[in-house]
């Protein structure tokens, strides 16, 4: 059965501020924890922001927050949401070694926006994307 994708809003604030979302994470909140790919080496994503999906029935994007963080490239990290309701990510973008980040990171969506990421501990090895 062929098919057709559209484009039903640009995913951002508005067209000019869009984001192409590498991951994107559903949380206990109903928000959407929304990575883009950082093009920054190394540890720089610029792009990491909260989405609340407008309400059923409503037009629009919704409502989009950004949420702060200079310590890795999530562009190909790892990702699990934590029973508590965190989000644990590993790894993240290459370095110019070609190996990923030995980065691990924790999100609290339950914390205010500007607070929610913190640095738990550096894992022994790095990863690589296959």
């Amino acid at each position: 059965m062929p098919g057709s994708w559209e484009e039903l809003f640009a995913f951002g604030p508005s067209a000019l501020d869009s984001i192409v979302a590498v991951h994107l994470i559903h949380l206990r909140t109903g928000k959407f924890l929304a990575l883009e790919f950082g093009l920054t080496i190394p540890y720089s994503s610029p792009k990491c922001r909260l989405w609340t999906p407008p309400a059923f029935g409503v037009s629009g994007p919704g409502a989009f927050e950004t949420v702060a963080t200079t310590h890795t490239n999530f562009f190909c990290c790892g990702h699990a949401q934590l029973a508590d309701g965190r989000v644990l990510t590993a790894g993240g973008g290459f370095l110019s070694t070609n190996e990923a980040p030995r980065n691990a990171d924790l999100f609290d969506p339950s914390l205010a926006v500007g607070q929610q990421w913190n640095n738990p501990a550096t894992p022994a090895e790095s990863s690589k994307c296959p």
